[in-house]
């Protein structure tokens, strides 16, 4: 009798009990889906990083393209004296 009740539900468990139950993965695949996901991971962490390198270079060059913006940023730098720089405003105007 004991032997009856100890198998009584062996014929009605699912295949992906018995899957899961020793020691296997949902995938099949193991660790290669992980290696997948984190491959992905990076690959997507590299584009933003490399849009964003690509946005602060565009802002850079952007800025002080025209002849007068450059000799305004050099003379804020010290760079040339107030004689310099308003002789290069006379020459470009």
């Amino acid at each position: 009798m004991w032997n009856v009740i100890a198998h009584a539900g062996e014929g009605t468990s699912s295949g992906l009990d018995d899957h899961m139950m020793d020691g296997g993965s949902w995938s099949g695949y193991g660790g290669f889906t992980m290696l997948w996901m984190f491959v992905g991971m990076v690959l997507i962490v590299a584009v933003v990083v490399y849009l964003l390198a690509q946005l602060a270079k565009r802002t850079d060059r952007s800025t002080n393209n025209d002849p007068i913006g450059i000799a305004k940023s050099r003379y804020a730098k010290g760079e040339i004296t107030k004689k310099q720089f308003d002789e290069i405003k006379k020459d470009l105007k």
